[in-house]
């Protein structure tokens, strides 16, 4: 008999675990952590403690105690605490993990997964993990993901799986289709309809149509409460948001503000938001300017995207200073360097209103070196993201020290209210459980079949007799 345990995601943004099982197999999708700018910044001050980081962890309730999932040496802690499960043991279930893509909130706990237990993700994430661990960024602790071709199903026992792309703001996102003997499982992960391959997303609606699943597991990121979306706006047939961009909207405005601004432009763009990035630097030769990147930054974008953008360093003359260490210490760094062309501080002085500087919020301090004044910070999607991230008040501040108008141009990576209810309405799926939401309720009184499973709790999943469709109970 096939069973389902939601652990975490289902009233957070991210923190999706779900369990699925049958018989002595199951597979674990997605493995991520809560999204919680709040907490990071009061936690700040305190030091974690390496040797129990996991076991802390859970105990904090941020991982789940999944027996069999972790291995010993990764669960050490003072003997005798009943809330750490069981270490894994081979004479265990049968257990595999399927992370939907690399953002932290959808993978960034799989890294604590037992080495013996393979972490599946799409070709398109393996390749990018492997880019970011080079930079010292993406799953940790770190380990590899075993990529699977789209389209490509997996056996584990007598569960099935495979990834179908979609349109997301970090490349190979993807959703999962799920079959066992009992149930078809279609699990959207992140997506949207308004990015830079909106394509993508529209054949993955169709795909799930024609895979007739019984359960749809589908996220709502975009559901607010009604002072933000009000229930006339909560409809297949609402427009997109006051004020939302599309990415192709992205790229025309950041064209028009490095045109209109007469000093230098500096964007705060997430790093693995590879297609804004290759939009930054569209955009920026269409104004007739040139983009200086960060080290860590073009060298992403020449191991996933084979462009060569300027390099930005502090100083020519000693590449190495102002750089963190373990960048410079990294084996790509002196390759970077025999093949890039290089900028610093003194040449972008000279000429402040013909360049680019793209900078990470974690090293705003390199633009005290650079003329600012009369200049534009654009945050486009970079950390922090907005005013609920208790980091916004310190960038605001920041930017007018430097003198610079602040504007932000940037286009959300998850679907809107209208799209959410027409991908659902698209795909058919008569039981549906909507996640990834503060406010999944709001969506559900909008999804027939709609149900709100309880965490932790493990559902026998019985298909209905006369139609698809699960029960869980």
């Amino acid at each position: 008999m096939s069973a389902i345990t939601f652990f975490g995601g289902l009233w957070t943004i991210g923190g999706t675990i779900v369990m699925l099982e049958h018989g002595d197999h199951r597979l674990l999708f997605d493995f991520g952590l809560v999204y919680e700018p709040e907490r990071a910044v009061l936690e700040a001050s305190i030091r974690p403690r390496a040797a129990f980081r996991l076991a802390d962890l859970i105990r904090l309730g941020r991982v789940p105690a999944i027996d069999g999932l972790y291995a010993q040496d990764a669960l050490r802690a003072p003997a005798g605490d009943p809330r750490l499960p069981r270490p894994f043991s081979p004479e265990g279930p049968a257990t595999a993990v399927a992370v939907s893509h690399l953002h932290l909130d959808h993978a960034g706990a799989a890294g604590w997964v037992a080495p013996d237990i393979p972490v599946y993700g799409s070709e398109p994430s393996r390749a990018l993990a492997e880019a970011l661990a080079e930079i010292g960024e993406g799953i940790h602790p770190a380990r590899a993901l075993f990529g699977v071709p789209f389209e490509t199903p997996v056996r584990h026992g007598p569960i099935r799986f495979f990834f179908v792309p979609v349109d997301h703001d970090v490349p190979g996102a993807a959703a999962l289709f799920i079959e066992t003997p009992e149930v078809r499982i279609v699990y959207t992960g992140d997506f949207r309809l308004h990015g830079a391959r909106p394509e993508l997303t529209a054949a993955f609606l169709e795909r799930a149509r024609a895979f007739r699943p019984d359960l749809l597991l589908i996220e709502g990121t975009t559901i607010g409460p009604r002072e933000a979306l009000p229930d006339e706006a909560l409809t297949p047939e609402a427009p997109p948001p006051e004020g939302a961009l599309s990415e192709a909207d992205v790229r025309a405005a950041l064209t028009a503000a490095f045109r209109e601004t007469e000093g230098l432009v500096v964007v705060n763009v997430y790093p693995w938001n590879l297609d804004r990035l290759e939009g930054v630097l569209q955009a920026a030769e269409a104004a007739g300017r040139r983009v200086a990147v960060e080290p860590a930054v073009a060298h992403l974008l020449r191991r996933r995207r084979g462009l060569r953008p300027l390099v930005y360093v502090p100083d020519l003359r000693a590449p190495e200073a102002g750089v963190a260490p373990e960048i410079v210490a990294a084996p790509w760094w002196e390759a970077l360097w025999r093949e890039a062309d290089g900028v610093d501080a003194a040449t972008i002085r000279q000429a402040p209103e013909a360049f680019v500087v793209q900078n990470r919020w974690e090293n705003a301090f390199a633009l005290l070196d650079l003329p600012t004044a009369g200049g534009r910070y654009i945050q486009s999607g970079g950390e922090p993201m907005g005013g609920f991230d208790p980091r916004w008040r310190h960038l605001e501040a920041f930017v007018r020290k430097l003198g610079m108008t602040l504007s932000v141009v940037h286009s959300g990576g998850h679907a809107w209210p209208g799209d959410l209810l027409r991908a659902a309405a698209a795909i058919g799926a008569p039981t549906v459980v909507p996640l990834h939401s503060r406010f999944p309720e709001r969506l559900a009184v909008r999804l027939p079949g709609a149900v709100f499973p309880a965490a932790g709790r493990r559902y026998r999943l019985r298909r209905l007799a006369a139609e698809r469709g699960v029960v869980l109970k």
